[in-house]
């Protein structure tokens, strides 16, 4: 009996598509949030972001991160890797697009609130 119910789940229809989330400040909690914001550095979607983690006595993952503002998502590539440079699956590599919001320098994605700033 249990094993049909989960059959049933698995061929149900699929899920729609994440929506857009709503403004920053709206579910921030922001109350000192200036109004006028500088805006997002044009180089900040034009550039792929990275993140690694490299410890040495297990494996590890590195995190390609491309922004697109305009429609808002941002794509994130993932490679996990048993030893820093040696060892790399190419079946470990995943590739997913998660809902971004955008204001002025506060970027958020997967539930987590960042500032961006640009410097030489």
């Amino acid at each position: 009996m249990f094993a049909i119910a989960l059959t049933a789940l698995a061929f149900a229809a699929p899920a729609e598509a994440p929506a857009r989330p709503a403004s920053i400040p709206e579910r921030w909690l922001l109350k000192l949030v200036p109004k006028d914001l500088p805006i997002l550095p044009e180089a900040f979607s034009k550039t792929t972001w990275t993140e690694n983690y490299n410890p040495r006595a297990v494996g590890g993952w590195t995190e390609w991160f491309a922004f697109t503002p305009e429609a808002g998502e941002v794509t994130v590539t993932r490679r996990n890797f048993r030893f820093p440079g040696v060892d790399v699956d190419a079946k470990s590599v995943t590739v997913r697009t998660a809902p971004l919001a955008v204001h002025g320098v506060l970027v958020e994605f997967d539930r987590k609130l960042y500032t961006v700033s640009l410097s030489e």
